[in-house]
């Protein structure tokens, strides 16, 4: 899978972080929409920040499934309410829409 092989030495294994630097996916609003996932991953539109861009090594096709798999993992953990997660419970969007399944 993609994800474990570019995203996860710095995100972590189910996109919760790793270390205090890197940003917990779970969480993340790019999440709400593939055009917003896609300017992050494959635009840089974060490059400032440490996120440069992986259109040389994923595509499209790639950064959906990416995708799917932290969203799914976001519901996982808002379902099991386990530990500090359920603050995502507790914090939906501001427009009240729960995280999308992929």
């Amino acid at each position: 899978m993609q994800y474990s092989r570019y995203c996860a030495a710095c995100h972590g294994e189910n996109g919760q972080t790793r270390g205090a630097t890197f940003p917990d996916l779970t969480r993340t609003p790019f999440l709400y929409s593939q055009e917003g996932f896609d300017q992050v991953v494959l635009q840089g539109v974060r490059a400032e920040r440490g996120m440069v861009s992986f259109a040389k090594v994923l595509t499209p096709a790639d950064t959906r499934a990416v995708r799917a798999f932290i969203i799914a993992r976001a519901n996982e953990l808002k379902k099991a309410g386990a530990g500090r997660r359920q603050r995502l419970q507790s914090a939906p969007r501001p427009d009240g829409v729960p995280l999308p399944d992929p």
